[in-house]
């Protein structure tokens, strides 16, 4: 069967579920028609990693109408491949800087002052992004998680509030090596992701 679901843009973010069911089959894989675009949306939970407190997810998510500008170019996004890229010149009026998360949607971050970026897209308080150093942080004002992208813009750490054990998880696929590397530090995980592409 197929969910029914109405949003903007690709991938799962904030979505309204109108009706139906997501499930094929047997597998894990997941899929979604948008109502409003048409857009096709498969999720595939590839591993996950089970322990008190934070589960570790490996999935990737497919868009119909989305581009095949992912790491191994076939269409399927990895959840850990967010990006953010800088739209005009930094920190000046009019600027933006656009979020793109794992499932393919993007988000766009306006420009509001004292280095600040704001969306105010989705629930809760508004996110935010900034400058630190040669890094962006974005910041979900409502849970405290956390990711910093390096200054080519790709993610690089990720922060989930928990009071959970340390877990460090390596994930491996036929074209592309992801190495998450997780530590607690003050009732926080980090998630430090590291990429590497094997031709």
């Amino acid at each position: 069967m197929t969910a029914l679901i109405v949003n903007e843009g690709l991938g799962l973010f904030n979505p309204s579920y109108v009706g139906g069911q997501a499930s094929i089959g047997q597998g894990d894989i997941k899929n979604y028609v948008n109502a409003a675009t048409g857009n096709l949306v498969l999720n595939d939970r590839d591993e996950i990693l089970v322990g008190r407190g934070v589960d570790i997810v490996a999935e990737q998510t497919y868009n119909s109408l989305g581009e095949w500008n992912d790491s191994d170019q076939n269409g399927w996004r990895f959840g850990f491949e967010r990006t953010v890229k800088l739209v005009g010149s930094l920190n000046s009026s009019g600027s933006s800087i656009i979020r793109t998360l794992g499932d393919g949607h993007e988000v766009t971050y306006a420009y509001i002052g004292s280095g600040q970026y704001e969306s105010r897209n989705g629930e809760g308080n508004f996110d935010r992004i900034w400058k630190s150093g040669a890094n962006y942080i974005w910041k979900n004002q409502s849970s405290g998680a956390s990711d910093t992208y390096n200054s080519a813009g790709y993610l690089i750490f990720r922060r989930i509030k928990t009071a959970t054990p340390v877990v460090t998880v390596i994930a491996e696929s036929s074209s592309l090596k992801s190495n998450l590397a997780i530590t607690k530090r003050c009732c926080l995980i980090t998630i430090a992701v590291v990429m590497v592409v094997v031709n």
